[in-house]
């Protein structure tokens, strides 16, 4: 038994004997996996020190204003911030490069679509 799962840039063959590996691990490790030095960084956010919602609030106003193809690193320090930037990107058709941990602050990437 083969299962399949088809991620932006990247597919999964499991066979039988991985079938306890959870799908949305395997995506959440490649997304932190790519090479995220490549990126160009058109602007940034700081939303340190703020709670959720407002990181996506924030990230919603400024993704308004920027141009199609920009990426927004967004730095963050809620950890609740990352599952719901990385939902927020699938509901509004734009790309979540990825994450990176910091000691004391996380960062997001964000391409508009």
């Amino acid at each position: 038994m083969f299962a399949f799962w088809f991620f932006s840039d990247y597919v999964i063959i499991l066979t039988a004997k991985d079938t306890k590996i959870n799908p949305k691990q395997v995506y959440r490790n490649l997304l932190i996996m790519k090479d995220l030095s490549k990126i160009r960084i058109s602007h940034q956010l700081d939303c340190s020190g703020h709670l959720c919602p407002a990181p996506i609030l924030m990230t919603e106003e400024k993704i308004e204003r920027l141009k199609t193809g920009d990426v927004l690193e967004v730095l963050f320090t809620d950890p609740g911030a990352e599952p719901d930037l990385e939902v927020w990107c699938r509901a509004t058709g734009n790309e979540c490069l990825g994450f990176k941990d910091g000691k004391v602050k996380s960062y997001a990437y964000i391409r508009k679509r």
